[in-house]
């Protein structure tokens, strides 16, 4: 009776065993489809081409149209990377007839004539009489631009 006992508790054990493996094979199992499906889905939605062209304007019309409103200097990084707040409190008001009014307190302190130009993927613009900057970035909401000097130009839109 005794040795009956023994080799149904060994047979049970070897039982619990392999269920445990097998347990443990199927969390194995699971786990690898799982991070199968995490890196399928991180390579499909990952950059593509389209993430490119986010910041790409196609046309002349469609960069003056982004440009259109007004925005303040808020920083410039100079050459050295260093980056300096802006001293000014001035707000540029770029109308869509091409003129840019430089304001203070809500105040026109100066007017200037403004363009700007696409040459290739560079996107220019133009104040006059001398400003040329070269657009890096531009969305709803800033713009950063490429002065003659080096340094880039960081404008927040004013609401």
């Amino acid at each position: 009776f005794c040795l009956r006992n023994q080799e149904e508790h060994m047979v049970n054990t070897a039982n619990n065993l392999n269920c445990t493996l097998m347990k443990k094979k199927l969390l194995y199992l699971v786990f690898v489809a799982l991070a199968a499906m995490t890196a399928s889905l991180l390579s499909l939605t990952s950059c593509s081409k389209d993430d490119d062209k986010k910041d790409e304007i196609e046309s002349p019309a469609e960069l003056k149209a982004k440009i259109v409103g007004r925005w303040k200097l808020t920083f410039v990084y100079l050459p050295s990377g260093k980056k300096i707040d802006s001293p000014y409190s001035w707000v540029y008001d770029f109308t869509s007839d091409g003129t840019m009014k430089i304001l203070s307190d809500g105040v026109v302190q100066e007017e200037r004539k403004w363009y700007v130009s696409i040459s290739g993927k560079e996107r220019l613009l133009f104040i006059d009489p001398t400003t040329k900057m070269i657009i890096t970035s531009i969305s709803s909401e800033e713009f950063y631009g490429l002065e003659s000097d080096g340094s880039t130009s960081v404008y927040v839109r004013v609401h």
